[in-house]
């Protein structure tokens, strides 16, 4: 299944994501929701870079964090104006968090990746973090139903990975690739 922003690219990576979760395809159940962890572990997997937002009931990827505390992120389901992309004021229960090997690169530790949310923000923003992704993605949407946000947003990152030069040297295209048959080009 080759091409990036493809639907079915990213029903398949959800369905992998799964799979490694439940070590076996049979038992990975698509009515699950995605914890934090979950995230992170196929993040760690495929060796994905990316900060991760949730207000607690959906996912959303950041890309990027502007000066006034506003998220650039792009959205599986809900749009704004037709866009995936979009900027958002995260609410203040909201949580973003680094993926495991983004957390290496900026060297993120302890008390620094538990601070408060808005610490931590600042703190990426000045490490740089920025995440690209290409021009159709800002108006495709991936999410049709309740469930696939989580591995959705992780295959955006993905995606966003190899798009971003810093990025895209410690994610695992090949794996993925083995894993799910899908190529990221």
């Amino acid at each position: 299944m080759p091409l990036i922003n493809n639907v079915e690219a990213g029903r398949q990576f959800a369905k992998t994501a799964r799979a490694v979760l439940a070590r076996d395809i049979e038992k990975a159940d698509s009515t699950n929701w995605f914890t934090l962890e979950d995230m992170l572990t196929i993040a760690e997997r495929f060796g994905i870079s990316g900060v991760f937002n949730s207000d607690g009931l959906h996912w959303r990827l950041v890309l990027n964090i502007n000066e006034d505390s506003t998220l650039k992120v792009y959205d599986p389901l809900y749009s704004r104006k037709g866009r995936q992309i979009y900027d958002y004021l995260p609410p203040v229960d909201s949580v973003s968090m680094p993926s495991r090997d983004l957390q290496k690169q900026f060297q993120i530790r302890g008390g620094t990746l538990f601070s408060s949310e808005a610490e931590r923000l600042v703190l990426l923003r000045q490490k740089g973090y920025a995440l690209k992704l290409p021009g159709n993605f800002a108006m495709e949407r991936l999410q049709d139903d309740g469930y696939n946000c989580g591995p959705l947003v992780v295959y955006a990152a993905l995606v966003g990975d190899k798009y971003t030069p810093h990025f895209s040297s410690v994610a695992k295209f090949l794996e993925v690739k083995q894993a799910s048959g899908i190529d990221i080009i």
